[in-house]
């Protein structure tokens, strides 16, 4: 469970996304009770092998929120060169953290990774390297892994 204030500010955040209106990103509590358990649920941006899938995230924010980042898991299995197997993604925010960073821009980052992967900066290096010498067949990749794991086809 996490601290009172962070409870303060996971809450002030959450009604900060709900008037946000994400295009493409919902996010919310598991529960009422326990603001450090989020579900987030990401439809793949337009005109990318990504396009048409529905990803599904857990972040999880720990006692120390907002002096720590959340921990944020891709629970759909995607072919990205910045995300890994185990679901963790890779981003500039999370590596640089501050404490003024908020959800939102968390979440406007991730969504941006699946627009244009960063090959200099992988968690997987082979998925790297594929897109850096044969991008059609890195995008074929990703798309075949969004219809096998993030459609319903």
């Amino acid at each position: 469970m996490v601290s009172t204030a962070a409870q303060l500010r996971l809450l002030q955040e959450f009604r900060a996304i709900q008037s946000d209106s994400l295009v493409n990103i919902l996010a919310c509590p598991f529960s009422a009770k326990n603001l450090s358990h989020w579900n987030v649920r990401l439809n793949g941006p337009p005109d990318t092998p990504y396009q048409g899938g529905i990803f599904f995230l857990t972040m999880i924010f720990p006692n120390t929120y907002p002096l720590e980042p959340p921990h944020v898991k891709f629970n759909t299995k995607i072919f990205h060169c910045n995300i890994n197997s185990e679901g963790r993604v890779c981003t500039q925010l999370m590596e640089n953290w501050l404490v003024t960073t908020n959800i939102s821009q968390i979440l406007l980052e991730i969504y941006c990774v699946l627009i244009e992967c960063n090959p200099n900066n992988p968690l997987v290096q082979e998925f790297a390297d594929l897109y850096i010498a044969n991008r059609p067949q890195y995008d074929a990749n990703a798309r075949d892994w969004t219809t096998k794991y993030a459609t319903n086809s």
